[in-house]
């Protein structure tokens, strides 16, 4: 198995007043699975007390050498194992902070991860045949509360 794959990444960041904003966007060229883009966006702001960051990115994998190969391996034994494919994730995440006092402070972040069609190791002991495979979706949602005591 032999193939090429490109990428290219630019980004820019702008200070303002109310938040600075970072934007980013990731290109990769791949041989085999073709083009992709990834756009990725932050905005932050701290004040005295207070901070916030608000964050969505994608992200994208295209599969490896030892992906392909056992796959295919396993699509020769078992016409209907699909060829396996690139998988893409897309990332939310807000998080806000307060400083209660000099030595405490506290945060809440609140976030959403889904990967669509994430690549996995599976195992056939009918047919004693290992591969790598795409699933449908998985992804994870919830909060996290942080509180932080510093010492003086």
């Amino acid at each position: 198995i032999q193939f090429w794959d490109y990428a290219s990444f630019a980004e820019l960041e702008g200070r303002f007043d109310i938040a600075t904003v970072r934007g980013g966007v990731r290109i990769d060229e791949h041989e085999q699975y073709g083009s992709n883009v990834v756009p990725r966006i932050a905005v932050t702001k701290a004040y005295d007390k207070l901070h916030f960051k608000l964050l969505a990115s994608s992200a994208y994998r295209a599969p490896g050498l030892e992906n392909i190969n056992l796959n295919e391996l396993a699509r020769a034994r078992d016409g209907s194992i699909d060829e396996v494919r690139p998988e893409k994730t897309d990332v939310y995440e807000l998080e806000v902070g307060y400083k209660l006092t000099d030595q405490v402070h506290g945060t809440i972040n609140l976030f959403d991860m889904r990967i669509d069609k994430p690549i996995v190791y599976s195992y056939n002991s009918t047919t004693e045949t290992e591969s790598y495979r795409n699933l449908g979706k998985v992804g994870t949602q919830g909060a996290e509360l942080g509180l932080q005591l510093l010492e003086e």
